[in-house]
Protein backbone atom coordinates (compact mmCIF):
# COMPACT_ATOMS: atom_id res chain seq x y z
CA UNK A 1 0.00 0.00 0.00
CA UNK A 2 1.43 3.29 -0.86
CA UNK A 3 1.09 6.66 0.90
CA UNK A 4 1.26 10.00 -0.74
CA UNK A 5 4.42 11.88 0.13
CA UNK A 6 4.83 15.63 0.71
CA UNK A 7 7.84 17.62 -0.23
CA UNK A 8 8.78 20.94 1.49
CA UNK A 9 11.23 23.50 0.28
CA UNK A 10 14.54 23.77 2.22
CA UNK A 11 13.75 27.34 3.23
CA UNK A 12 10.62 26.20 5.03
CA UNK A 13 12.55 23.50 6.94
CA UNK A 14 15.14 26.05 8.09
CA UNK A 15 12.41 28.33 9.34
CA UNK A 16 10.82 25.50 11.33
CA UNK A 17 14.12 24.66 13.01
CA UNK A 18 14.64 28.27 13.89
CA UNK A 19 11.21 28.46 15.48
CA UNK A 20 11.86 25.31 17.54
CA UNK A 21 15.16 26.68 18.82
CA UNK A 22 13.48 29.92 19.71
CA UNK A 23 10.90 28.05 21.74
CA UNK A 24 13.51 26.46 24.02
CA UNK A 25 14.36 23.31 22.11
CA UNK A 26 17.89 22.09 21.50
CA UNK A 27 20.83 23.86 23.21
CA UNK A 28 19.40 27.35 23.24
CA UNK A 29 20.01 29.37 26.47
CA UNK A 30 17.11 30.12 28.81
CA UNK A 31 15.81 33.69 28.81
CA UNK A 32 16.99 35.93 31.65
CA UNK A 33 15.06 35.65 34.91
CA UNK A 34 12.61 38.34 35.72
CA UNK A 35 12.49 40.48 38.87
CA UNK A 36 9.32 41.93 40.27
CA UNK A 37 9.49 45.71 40.64
CA UNK A 38 7.61 47.88 43.11
CA UNK A 39 4.62 48.13 40.77
CA UNK A 40 4.15 44.36 40.65
CA UNK A 41 5.39 43.95 37.07
CA UNK A 42 8.34 41.78 36.08
CA UNK A 43 11.59 43.04 34.57
CA UNK A 44 15.04 41.53 34.02
CA UNK A 45 17.44 41.77 37.06
CA UNK A 46 20.23 44.35 36.52
CA UNK A 47 23.96 43.96 37.33
CA UNK A 48 25.45 44.92 40.76
CA UNK A 49 26.79 48.47 40.44
CA UNK A 50 26.86 49.44 44.16
CA UNK A 51 30.39 50.11 45.47
CA UNK A 52 31.40 48.54 48.81
CA UNK A 53 32.30 50.78 51.72
CA UNK A 54 34.48 50.54 54.83
CA UNK A 55 31.92 50.50 57.62
CA UNK A 56 34.42 50.87 60.47
CA UNK A 57 38.02 50.44 61.65
CA UNK A 58 38.26 49.51 65.35
CA UNK A 59 40.97 48.14 67.66
CA UNK A 60 41.16 45.73 70.60
CA UNK A 61 42.80 48.08 73.15
CA UNK A 62 40.35 49.97 75.36
CA UNK A 63 43.01 51.69 77.48
CA UNK A 64 44.62 54.86 76.23
CA UNK A 65 47.44 54.90 75.38
CA UNK A 66 48.28 51.41 74.17
CA UNK A 67 51.48 49.94 75.56
CA UNK A 68 51.96 47.06 73.11
CA UNK A 69 50.70 45.52 69.88
CA UNK A 70 47.28 46.67 68.61
CA UNK A 71 44.89 44.55 66.49
CA UNK A 72 42.83 46.63 64.04
CA UNK A 73 39.57 45.19 62.66
CA UNK A 74 38.27 46.34 59.25
CA UNK A 75 34.54 45.88 58.58
CA UNK A 76 33.10 46.12 55.02
CA UNK A 77 29.53 46.71 53.86
CA UNK A 78 29.60 43.52 51.73
CA UNK A 79 31.79 40.56 50.80
CA UNK A 80 35.07 41.78 49.27
CA UNK A 81 36.54 38.32 48.73
CA UNK A 82 40.33 38.30 48.60
CA UNK A 83 40.61 41.80 47.12
CA UNK A 84 41.64 43.30 50.49
CA UNK A 85 45.19 42.53 51.70
CA UNK A 86 47.70 43.91 54.21
CA UNK A 87 49.30 45.84 51.34
CA UNK A 88 46.10 47.91 51.07
CA UNK A 89 46.67 49.33 54.59
CA UNK A 90 49.09 52.23 55.07
CA UNK A 91 50.57 52.32 58.60
CA UNK A 92 52.56 55.05 60.33
CA UNK A 93 53.87 54.91 63.89
CA UNK A 94 54.15 51.12 63.89
CA UNK A 95 55.04 47.94 62.03
CA UNK A 96 52.57 45.61 60.28
CA UNK A 97 52.21 42.09 61.67
CA UNK A 98 49.78 39.22 61.17
CA UNK A 99 46.92 39.78 58.68
CA UNK A 100 43.76 37.63 58.57
CA UNK A 101 40.52 37.57 56.57
CA UNK A 102 37.56 36.44 58.68
CA UNK A 103 34.86 34.05 57.36
CA UNK A 104 32.14 35.75 55.36
CA UNK A 105 34.41 38.16 53.52
CA UNK A 106 33.16 41.26 55.36
CA UNK A 107 35.92 41.55 58.00
CA UNK A 108 39.72 41.43 58.22
CA UNK A 109 42.27 42.05 61.00
CA UNK A 110 45.79 43.46 61.05
CA UNK A 111 48.20 43.47 64.02
CA UNK A 112 50.36 46.61 64.33
CA UNK A 113 53.29 46.89 66.76
CA UNK A 114 54.05 50.50 67.78
CA UNK A 115 57.53 51.98 67.69
CA UNK A 116 59.54 50.69 70.68
CA UNK A 117 60.50 52.95 73.60
CA UNK A 118 58.61 55.98 72.30
CA UNK A 119 55.29 57.82 72.46
CA UNK A 120 53.05 58.77 69.58
CA UNK A 121 50.09 57.55 67.58
CA UNK A 122 49.52 54.61 65.24
CA UNK A 123 47.66 55.71 62.11
CA UNK A 124 46.11 53.22 59.67
CA UNK A 125 44.49 54.25 56.41
CA UNK A 126 42.86 52.55 53.41
CA UNK A 127 42.74 54.48 50.13
CA UNK A 128 39.86 54.69 47.66
CA UNK A 129 40.00 51.88 45.10
CA UNK A 130 41.89 49.58 47.49
CA UNK A 131 39.29 46.76 47.50
CA UNK A 132 36.27 45.60 45.49
CA UNK A 133 33.14 43.50 45.94
CA UNK A 134 32.49 40.21 44.12
CA UNK A 135 30.98 42.12 41.16
CA UNK A 136 34.19 44.12 40.72
CA UNK A 137 32.92 47.41 42.15
CA UNK A 138 35.80 49.24 43.88
CA UNK A 139 35.41 51.31 47.05
CA UNK A 140 35.14 55.02 46.30
CA UNK A 141 35.86 56.46 49.76
CA UNK A 142 39.04 56.28 51.91
CA UNK A 143 39.00 55.35 55.63
CA UNK A 144 41.37 56.12 58.52
CA UNK A 145 41.80 55.35 62.24
CA UNK A 146 44.31 56.18 64.98
CA UNK A 147 45.45 54.82 68.36
CA UNK A 148 47.77 56.61 70.79
CA UNK A 149 50.60 54.57 72.29
CA UNK A 150 53.33 54.82 74.93
CA UNK A 151 56.04 52.16 74.86
CA UNK A 152 58.65 54.03 76.86
CA UNK A 153 60.53 51.93 79.38
CA UNK A 154 60.88 53.34 82.89
CA UNK A 155 64.46 53.80 83.97
CA UNK A 156 65.48 51.24 86.59
CA UNK A 157 66.00 52.62 90.10
CA UNK A 158 69.59 53.42 91.01
CA UNK A 159 71.52 50.61 92.56
CA UNK A 160 71.75 51.15 96.29
CA UNK A 161 75.21 51.51 97.75
CA UNK A 162 76.35 51.35 101.32
CA UNK A 163 74.61 49.54 104.18
CA UNK A 164 70.84 49.11 104.45
CA UNK A 165 69.84 50.36 107.91
CA UNK A 166 66.08 49.69 107.84
CA UNK A 167 63.52 48.03 105.64
CA UNK A 168 59.91 47.60 106.66
CA UNK A 169 59.49 44.34 104.73
CA UNK A 170 61.28 42.42 107.46
CA UNK A 171 59.52 39.75 109.53
CA UNK A 172 59.09 40.55 112.32
CA UNK A 173 58.81 44.23 111.45
CA UNK A 174 61.16 46.77 112.96
CA UNK A 175 59.87 48.34 116.18
CA UNK A 176 58.08 51.63 115.40
CA UNK A 177 56.80 53.98 118.13
CA UNK A 178 55.03 57.29 117.45
CA UNK A 179 55.45 60.32 119.69
CA UNK A 180 53.95 63.76 120.38
CA UNK A 181 50.74 63.21 118.41
CA UNK A 182 51.87 60.60 115.86
CA UNK A 183 50.92 57.62 117.98
CA UNK A 184 48.79 56.28 115.08
CA UNK A 185 51.93 55.53 113.06
CA UNK A 186 51.88 52.05 111.46
CA UNK A 187 53.74 49.89 108.95
CA UNK A 188 51.61 49.37 105.84
CA UNK A 189 51.85 48.64 102.13
CA UNK A 190 53.63 51.44 100.32
CA UNK A 191 51.46 54.12 98.64
CA UNK A 192 50.67 53.93 94.93
CA UNK A 193 53.41 55.71 93.03
CA UNK A 194 55.69 55.61 96.06
CA UNK A 195 57.72 52.52 95.20
CA UNK A 196 57.31 48.89 96.15
CA UNK A 197 57.20 47.06 99.46
CA UNK A 198 56.00 48.22 102.84
CA UNK A 199 56.57 51.63 104.41
CA UNK A 200 56.14 53.37 107.73
CA UNK A 201 53.02 55.55 107.63
CA UNK A 202 53.28 58.54 109.97
CA UNK A 203 49.88 59.94 110.98
CA UNK A 204 49.75 63.11 113.05
CA UNK A 205 46.32 63.69 114.59
CA UNK A 206 46.82 67.08 116.20
CA UNK A 207 49.69 67.10 118.64
CA UNK A 208 52.97 68.90 118.02
CA UNK A 209 54.27 69.99 114.63
CA UNK A 210 57.40 67.91 115.27
CA UNK A 211 55.44 64.70 115.94
CA UNK A 212 57.12 61.66 114.44
CA UNK A 213 58.18 58.11 115.14
CA UNK A 214 61.14 56.21 116.57
CA UNK A 215 62.49 53.31 114.50
CA UNK A 216 64.92 50.99 116.23
CA UNK A 217 67.74 49.86 113.94
CA UNK A 218 71.04 48.13 114.40
CA UNK A 219 74.41 49.79 114.71
CA UNK A 220 75.07 52.46 112.08
CA UNK A 221 78.63 52.08 110.73
CA UNK A 222 79.65 55.74 110.46
CA UNK A 223 83.21 56.33 109.27
CA UNK A 224 85.27 59.30 108.19
CA UNK A 225 84.19 58.70 104.58
CA UNK A 226 80.68 57.40 105.22
CA UNK A 227 78.63 60.02 107.02
CA UNK A 228 75.38 60.23 104.99
CA UNK A 229 72.00 58.60 105.56
CA UNK A 230 69.40 58.49 102.78
CA UNK A 231 65.74 57.52 102.94
CA UNK A 232 62.96 57.00 100.41
CA UNK A 233 60.14 59.34 101.42
CA UNK A 234 56.66 59.81 99.95
CA UNK A 235 54.38 62.72 100.86
CA UNK A 236 50.95 63.62 99.45
CA UNK A 237 51.95 67.28 99.75
CA UNK A 238 54.98 68.75 98.02
CA UNK A 239 57.60 70.66 99.98
CA UNK A 240 57.05 68.96 103.35
CA UNK A 241 60.48 68.67 105.03
CA UNK A 242 61.53 65.32 106.50
CA UNK A 243 64.05 65.32 109.34
CA UNK A 244 66.00 62.24 110.41
CA UNK A 245 67.86 62.20 113.72
CA UNK A 246 70.21 59.49 114.97
CA UNK A 247 70.29 58.73 118.68
CA UNK A 248 72.24 56.27 120.76
CA UNK A 249 70.35 54.71 123.68
CA UNK A 250 71.63 56.03 127.01
CA UNK A 251 73.41 59.07 125.52
CA UNK A 252 72.14 62.64 125.48
CA UNK A 253 70.69 63.64 122.09
CA UNK A 254 72.77 65.91 119.91
CA UNK A 255 71.66 68.78 117.73
CA UNK A 256 70.83 67.74 114.16
CA UNK A 257 70.45 70.31 111.39
CA UNK A 258 68.61 69.77 108.13
CA UNK A 259 69.64 71.81 105.11
CA UNK A 260 68.54 73.89 103.24
CA UNK A 261 65.55 74.41 105.60
CA UNK A 262 67.99 74.88 108.47
CA UNK A 263 65.59 73.61 111.13
CA UNK A 264 67.21 72.38 114.33
CA UNK A 265 65.90 69.74 116.70
CA UNK A 266 67.05 69.13 120.23
CA UNK A 267 65.73 66.45 122.57
CA UNK A 268 62.52 66.26 120.55
CA UNK A 269 61.68 69.96 121.06
CA UNK A 270 62.16 73.06 118.92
Amino acid sequence: MTHPSKHFPLAALSLACTLLAGCGGGDAEAPPSAAVNAGGTSQPAGPDTVAPTMVSISNNVSADPATGAVTFTFVFSEDVGVSFTADDVTVTGGTKGAFERLPGGTQATLVVTPTPNSTGSIAVSVAAGAFADLAGNANSSPATAQKAYDTTVAAPPPVATGTALATFDETPALPVVGFNGAEGTTVEAGPAGGGTGKAIKILRAGGDVFAGAFVTTGTIPFTATSKTITAKVFSPKAGVPMVVKVEVPGLAPRRVTQRPQRRSWLAGRR
